[in-house]
């Protein structure tokens, strides 16, 4: 993944990209759903940590796919799962499916809007598995939408959140494991500053980076992708 680091126009955060890496590794996701791809970066990693013949399907409305297709459409860890990207707008997608990690990465563009985002985030509510994780994107601009979304599916609860997203499961899903133990030993202190916080009534654990040399980033996102025997 740290090859394709300076390639995309708008650089998620890379503590962001390695929390998602992670979660898709540690508990195994095999039936995962994004609504918005746009140059597939996220989608990426989530291919790259994923299992062989994990169902990975992609919503969006327009489609980015130089980078894409450049990187990963013709390698094998495409060629071994199940690649789907339905162009259509997500508020048209109906599934009867349940997905064990879905990817609520929509309402930034102009092909869309905070209004999509909110029936996205609720719609992926009735999709998710009762042992899957959901992912809120740029959560820091949707304060409201969380809380009406946690009024609404108060069997919900905030449980992880980084720089740049926000992580939801079921109450009965078990992530000690993966809060207490395995992020600890996995994300160096020197580089992921790691503390539980109270959000919204839920006690949740903040990742931060810690301030770094930007000169040293890419070498940092590599060790993490490359650091996989957990």
């Amino acid at each position: 993944m740290s090859k394709i680091l300076n390639e995309y126009h708008t650089m998620r955060s890379n503590l962001s990209l390695v929390t998602v890496f992670y979660i898709i590794q540690f508990f195994k996701l095999r039936n995962i759903l994004e609504l918005g791809f746009y140059q597939g970066q996220t989608f990426g990693v989530m291919l790259e940590a994923s299992e062989e013949n994990t169902n990975l399907t992609a919503i969006d409305i327009e489609y980015q796919l130089d980078l894409y297709d450049k990187h990963y459409s013709k390698t094998n860890v495409v060629k071994e799962k199940n690649v789907t990207l339905l162009k259509m707008s997500s508020l048209d997608f109906i599934s009867s499916e349940k997905y064990d990690f879905i990817n609520v990465d929509t309402g930034m563009s102009e092909y869309d809007s905070h209004a999509t985002r909110t029936q996205d985030l609720m719609n992926a509510a009735n999709l998710i598995d009762r042992s899957g994780i959901l992912m809120l994107d740029n959560y820091r601009e949707c304060d409201g939408l969380i809380n009406d979304f946690l009024h609404q599916h108060q069997n919900l609860a905030p449980f992880l959140m980084d720089n740049q997203a926000i992580y939801f499961h079921n109450n009965e899903h078990d992530a000690t494991e993966f809060l207490d133990n395995f992020l600890v030993s996995i994300l160096p202190e020197e580089f992921v500053s790691q503390y539980n916080i109270d959000y919204k009534g839920h006690t949740v654990k903040q990742l931060f980076p810690t301030p770094i040399h930007i000169e040293s980033m890419p070498e940092l996102f590599a060790y993490y992708c490359s650091n996989r025997n957990f």
